[in-house]
């Protein structure tokens, strides 16, 4: 065994070890980018559900809250504006869209999905990190502006929608092919009809 070779010797030296690090992060970036944009879509339609529905309950006007978004953009007056308006809350939309894929990157992050694995309690976080960044941390400019329509509770409800969406969104993709089955066995079940 004395001049004996390694199978793996030389593989991991040189160039080929980086093309091969390097084809593997871009497979990784592109499977992270693919998860952030199923989960951000999914996050930004339940989070915008949630805003019009709680705006609609506690003042009387579905985009009175989602203007409030617009207000990094367009200055303070946009949290007060309780009509649609393309200027102001075409750009909340833009606002609320892009803060759900910020979100939804964050919370399907390679190494945070590492760290915790189970995606309710991942979203939770990264909800509670969002309201803490948002209404903590950040100049009132660049918080959502909610505050504007809504009371403590909306803004927490809203926060809440936003756990759910990236939760859901997450356990969506959890196992696509087993999602698919699901779905088609229930609909090609005998007695359900087709």
């Amino acid at each position: 065994m004395r001049g004996a070779v390694h199978p793996c010797a030389g593989r991991f030296r040189g160039s080929s070890h980086r093309r091969a690090a390097g084809i593997h992060m871009t497979r990784r970036n592109l499977i992270w980018a693919k998860r952030t944009a199923c989960t951000g879509w999914v996050t930004s339609a339940i989070g915008l559900a949630a805003v019009l529905f709680a705006s609609r309950v506690q003042s009387g006007a579905s985009v009175a809250a989602l203007n409030g978004s617009a207000q990094s953009v367009r200055g303070r007056s946009a949290t007060t504006l309780r009509r649609p308006s393309w200027r102001i809350t075409g750009v909340a939309l833009l606002v609320h869209h892009a803060s759900s894929h910020f979100w939804a990157a964050i919370h399907e992050h390679p190494r945070v999905r590492a760290a915790m694995p189970d995606s309710t309690l991942r979203a939770a976080l990264v909800a509670a990190a969002a309201g803490v960044l948002d209404y903590g941390i950040l100049p009132r400019r660049l918080s959502p502006g909610y505050e504007g329509a809504l009371d403590a509770r909306g803004i927490a409800a809203v926060f809440g929608a936003l756990a759910a969406g990236l939760a859901v969104g997450s356990l969506l993709q959890r196992s696509p092919r087993a999602l698919h089955a699901g779905i088609a066995r229930r609909l090609c079940a005998p007695g359900s009809g087709r």
